[in-house]
């Protein structure tokens, strides 16, 4: 019997080829609240081989892990390391992870416009554990490759187990979860966007509150890079295995 062949991974920009569904402009004050992905249809794609030792989100296998035990993880990185280099680290995992739940929803949402498939990210994060996310505000422009988003995380583990390790710090530390956002946008949006975690609950501000714009739009980029391992023009290394659409097209054709 000839295997099934792999399913195709459709990009949000071949739909609006064949649809004229995606626009190049949008912002979250457009969403349709009802409209797919919900938090429910995400939670079907959740499945528990029960007796087989795997978890599938999608076609992706999960694990379950204590956060204390991602904790202790991060302080054992942070002891061997140093702070820089476990924020780098931690950064680039996040990215990664970003990176392939963007792809999850290119996959099992293949048709939604580029607003919805944005609006999923906080939900598939929340989903997964990390932190409660709420969207202030994200609006984008594909023709002019420009993008800007307000988000507030409560309740991050990522804080939490910082805390529980170095009691208060003196800048935001959700590494992960900040890798995560900028891996997540930059695939879907098919260029680097770039986020910054500006308020964070283990610095005593009462939440934490992430802002993503296009990289060109940040003033000083280059440490949030360095950290990446990423070039202002594309991907450089590991973290960018995955295609990021339109930018990975163009740096194809370089």
């Amino acid at each position: 019997m000839t295997p099934p062949k792999p399913p195709k991974l459709v990009s949000l920009a071949d739909v609006s080829k064949s649809t004229g569904k995606m626009l190049s402009r949008g912002a979250f004050s457009e969403l349709d609240t009802g409209a797919s992905p919900t938090l429910s249809e995400l939670t079907e794609a959740l499945h528990f081989a029960l007796g087989d030792g795997r978890i599938w989100l999608n076609d992706q296998r999960m694990v379950l892990m204590q956060s204390q035990v991602l904790g202790r993880l991060r302080q054992e990185i942070i002891d061997a390391f140093g702070m820089e280099a476990a924020k780098g680290i931690f950064m680039r995992v996040g990215y990664m992870q970003g990176v392939r739940d963007a792809e999850l929803i290119l996959k099992r949402f293949p048709h939604q416009d580029l607003t919805h498939a944005l609006a999923a990210g906080p939900r598939v994060h929340t989903l997964e554990g990390f932190v409660k996310v709420e969207t202030k505000q994200f609006e984008f422009d594909s023709d002019k490759g420009r993008y800007f988003g307000e988000f507030y995380w409560y309740d991050s583990s990522e804080a939490g187990e910082h805390i529980a390790h170095h009691g208060l710090a003196s800048e935001p530390v959700c590494w992960m979860q900040t890798g995560y956002a900028t891996g997540y946008v930059s695939t879907l949006f098919g260029r680097l966007i770039l986020f910054r975690e500006v308020a964070c609950r283990s610095a005593g501000d009462a939440q934490c509150r992430v802002i993503g714009r296009s990289v060109e739009l940040w003033d000083d980029p280059q440490e949030d890079l360095r950290h990446l391992q990423l070039g202002d023009d594309g991907p450089d290394s590991e973290p960018q295995a995955a295609p990021l659409g339109a930018w990975a097209a163009q740096r194809s054709a370089r």
